[in-house]
């Protein structure tokens, strides 16, 4: 099983310096610099797709590439930080316009979103002391 993962690993590394290889020409061509900013996002993009096509759940695909599971749905969507917050912002409002909501309702509202997503949202907001999760019951402890 070491040996598998040792010769896992060195495949990767190997295609990876290949690639690397093959874009830096690409770029350089012809003597002429060209500009590519976004080729960490798209790399990490297209790997996140393929483990999510092979049934891989987010969370564990989120371990695999070393990122938090928020990060993973902000890169997969492709979003900057600020976008992926807005998201938690209207989460937040939600909650803060209605007092009190049930976690069903909640979820059926923001069905556009993944659950795992979700989940880490109303944990993070938790966390930061804006909602009280208590069962199936989230508060909002904005003032009133």
């Amino acid at each position: 099983m070491a040996f598998e993962e040792e010769n896992n690993t060195l495949f990767i590394d190997t295609t990876l310096r290949s690639m690397a290889s093959i874009i830096g020409a690409i770029l350089t061509r012809n003597d002429q610099r060209r500009t590519y900013k976004k080729i960490g996002d798209k790399l990490f993009k297209f790997v996140a797709e393929e483990l999510v096509r092979r049934k891989v759940p987010y969370r564990v695909a989120a371990d695999m590439l070393g990122v938090s599971l928020r990060t993973f749905h902000r890169k997969m969507k492709g979003k900057s930080l600020m976008e992926s917050g807005s998201e938690t912002s209207s989460i937040l409002s939600y909650v803060a316009q209605n007092g009190e909501v049930n976690k069903t309702e909640l979820y059926r509202h923001f069905h556009y979103l993944s659950p795992d997503f979700l989940g880490s949202s109303l944990r993070d907001l938790n966390l930061m002391g804006h909602i009280s999760i208590e069962g199936n019951t989230i508060r909002s402890k904005a003032a009133p």
